[in-house]
């Protein structure tokens, strides 16, 4: 790994680097040769991290962090799929990370089980409402309709937020917090950036889907007649 790492700083065609399915996160001296590539090589621009379990060691995530929280190549990291909801303190280090680089554009952080402790929507949303730079991210499959605040905090985000244009949010039980999906609503008729929202596979009633979707028709139709 060393060997490839040290090649790979001097590499000006590569542009996405995919290390997956391992079990690279149980010791957090591994990530270390990898993380090092980027603070030499300026062309890398997509990271896959996924499937490592890099969430069972919270070193991981704080590496991750330092790396790229200045990091201005960087436009897609993708940390699906890492046991990242088993503690808060991940959350925390990618918050900050989200909160401090302005550059990267999409996070991809599906089934990582984050709906399971209140905690770490909260850390992951002060990053996003300070960000600025944020176009997409992938909050699909990650038990958030566990407990009905998460999506309230995720709503009141997305009034602040002005860069995020993509939200997954498929295939998190949002069906059985119905209430808060009004606050959801009520989000997407002031946020004036999201563009497209997922909520595939969330067993939402008839009525609830249609509010979500008469908020974003009305969201973009003000948006067209704005810049008319």
């Amino acid at each position: 790994m060393d060997y490839i790492c040290e090649a790979l700083k001097t590499n000006k065609y590569l542009k996405e680097i995919k290390v997956a399915n391992t079990s690279i996160g149980l010791k957090s001296n591994n990530l270390i040769p990898l993380l090092n590539v980027f603070n030499t090589n300026k062309f890398i621009k997509i990271l896959n991290l996924s499937n490592n379990r890099l969430g069972e060691n919270p070193e991981n995530m704080k590496l991750i962090s330092q790396t790229f929280l200045m990091n201005d190549n960087i436009y897609e990291i993708n940390l699906s799929q890492n046991l990242i909801g088993v503690n808060s303190e991940n959350l925390k280090k990618l918050g900050e990370l989200i909160k401090f680089n302005k550059n990267m554009r999409t996070l991809i952080l599906k089934n990582n089980n984050l709906g399971c402790k209140l905690e770490n929507i909260k850390f992951l949303c002060e990053g996003l409402q300070e960000n600025k730079g944020m176009k997409i991210i992938d909050l699909s499959n990650n038990n958030i309709g566990e407990n009905s605040e998460n999506l309230n905090i995720i709503s009141e985000t997305l009034k602040i937020n002005s860069s995020l244009q993509v939200l997954y949010l498929r295939n998190n039980e949002l069906g059985k917090i119905g209430d808060s999906l009004n606050r959801l609503v009520e989000a997407l008729e002031e946020n004036r950036t999201l563009e497209t929202l997922d909520c595939m596979f969330n067993n939402i009633k008839f009525d609830g889907l249609k509010n979500i979707y008469e908020a974003l028709t009305r969201n973009m139709n003000f948006r067209k007649n704005r810049n008319k």
